[in-house]
């Protein structure tokens, strides 16, 4: 499981410093991504990082592919984006979800997303499972996400937060119609179901 550093920094100060690609800093605490160890970046030593395994791949194309698919087809004005690519939540906060989907251009500034996009989907992994289910769910249900999926490939279900209106938790399988709230009153709405490919 990816642990935090004991020092906190500033996203300033993690920005300038040579990290591995898959880093993240949360609450000034730098994580290391998928199946490592913690990171610290004063022991002088690079640290080799396995890539997301297969399923994890296939899940992440998948999603990516029916969500841009839908919004062109639809000529909507969000967009979506999938690791690494960085979101800058705060002066202390910058993530890399498996995917995210922004309905606020205005937010991209070529390098970065700042501020809370629309949606977020974290695919886990063993190394993963309590940073998505605890820290992050936490702190994008704080910074005003919107919808959040955690999809768990072991099990083939999908878990949903929808943070807006008081909140929902729904879960669902990879072979249920998956609505996605943030297009729920959209003509046509958008599900999902992942095993139609996969």
């Amino acid at each position: 499981m990816p642990m935090p550093l004991k020092k906190k920094y500033t996203a300033d100060e993690f920005l300038k410093m040579e990290l591995p690609e898959r880093c993240e800093l949360i609450n000034g605490e730098i994580y290391i991504g998928e199946e490592s160890e913690k990171y610290d970046p004063n022991a002088g030593r690079t640290v080799s990082l396995s890539a997301p395994n297969q399923l994890h791949q296939r899940i992440s194309r998948e999603l990516l592919f029916s969500i841009t698919d839908y919004i062109r087809r639809n000529k909507g004005g969000c967009e979506a984006f999938n690791a690494p690519s960085d979101v800058k939540l705060d002066d202390s906060t910058i993530v890399q979800p498996d995917i995210f989907v922004t309905c606020r251009p205005d937010r991209l500034d070529g390098q970065f997303h700042n501020g809370a996009p629309d949606w977020i989907i974290e695919i886990l992994s063993p190394s993963t499972l309590r940073k998505d289910f605890s820290i992050k769910l936490s702190l994008y249900k704080s910074h005003g996400v919107r919808e959040y999926w955690i999809v768990d490939p072991i099990d083939s279900r999908v878990i949903f937060y929808w943070f807006e209106n008081g909140g929902i938790t729904e879960l669902y399988t990879f072979s249920d119609h998956i609505p996605v709230h943030i297009y729920k009153n959209a003509e046509p709405p958008l599900t999902i179901r992942l095993a139609d490919n996969l």
